[in-house]
């Protein structure tokens, strides 16, 4: 491994979302600060949407993060595998509450009354969820059903979903019209802006442990900006990748015949054609220096 080659305490471009490399960029912080509004507002519930390795993930971590840190005020539902039944979805509640997942006609109420209890509590009770595309549209009915129960004259439970953009479809067809109806905010998280990359990967670097000069040239850079596309997980994965191409070659920095390495064992980062036939990254290497 290469985390003593570069002198690294860490490894900077892991796979598993970690909120300690999470990048304040403004537009993720202000998804963040709004999600936090919205778990504290009565009729609070939101959903953020995003592509695959957008970053979806961390920012949920954050926001449990968040409400864990403040546990006498909230109590946190957090619901990462929602492809389940409604029995299961009542259950995955109930076992978050600490009461009993005993399947029958009485756990829906039963939750329901627990949650009254924690409200009177004077406790925000919120449920945050992750791939909420895989909601089956029955559980997401209960899901809707949920949201709209009170205790006296306050909403039981503020939500947040965590999706892909796919989720957007599911909400559009008539079947939950309703559900989009009662959504309070919808933000989409978007790919790391091309200006943001070399300080997404300085920033990874230095919270691993790097203090050297910039390990990766500007030209390999170059290169993970386009093959990437901006997406955190693939670029993770190209930097991993050509930091072991680095290590192996006993290079000091990583270039971007590294990250060519790298790009060419990652099926995801295929570089497009152009019409001379050349695709950008011939661009990149012909450039003058």
């Amino acid at each position: 491994m290469y985390l003593e080659y570069f002198g690294l305490t860490q490894a900077p471009f892991s796979a598993t979302p970690n909120t300690q490399f999470l990048l304040e960029l403004s537009y993720s912080s202000m998804i963040f600060k709004e999600l936090i509004m919205a778990l504290n507002h009565p009729d609070g519930f939101v959903k953020v949407t995003g592509v695959a390795g957008v970053g979806k993930t961390t920012l949920r971590r954050k926001v449990l993060s968040a409400l864990h840190s403040h546990r006498n005020r909230y109590v946190v539902i957090d619901i990462p595998y929602p492809r389940v039944d409604v029995t299961g979805f009542f259950a995955a509640i109930a076992h978050e509450l600490q009461i009993s997942e005993t399947p029958g006609p009485q756990l829906r109420d039963n939750v329901i009354a627990e949650l009254g209890n924690r409200i009177a509590a004077g406790k925000r009770v919120s449920i945050v969820i992750d791939e909420g595309q895989c909601i089956p549209d029955t559980t997401l009915d209960a899901l809707l059903d949920l949201a709209t129960q009170e205790h006296r004259d306050r909403k039981l439970v503020q939500v947040v979903i965590f999706a892909q953009t796919e989720f957007d479809e599911t909400l559009n067809t008539h079947r939950q019209t309703k559900l989009m109806d009662r959504m309070t905010a919808s933000h989409t998280l978007s790919p790391v802006a091309e200006a943001d990359i070399p300080r997404y990967v300085t920033q990874r670097l230095h919270l691993s442990g790097y203090s050297g000069d910039p390990l990766f040239s500007p030209r390999a850079l170059q290169v993970l900006c386009k093959a990437s596309g901006g997406i955190p997980r693939l670029i993770n994965l190209l930097a991993h990748k050509a930091m072991i191409a680095a290590c192996a070659a006993g290079a000091s920095t990583v270039d971007a015949t590294h990250v060519t390495v790298a790009v060419a064992d990652t099926a995801a980062a295929k570089q497009p054609p152009t019409k001379s036939g050349q695709g950008w990254l011939s661009k990149i290497r012909n450039a003058p220096i």
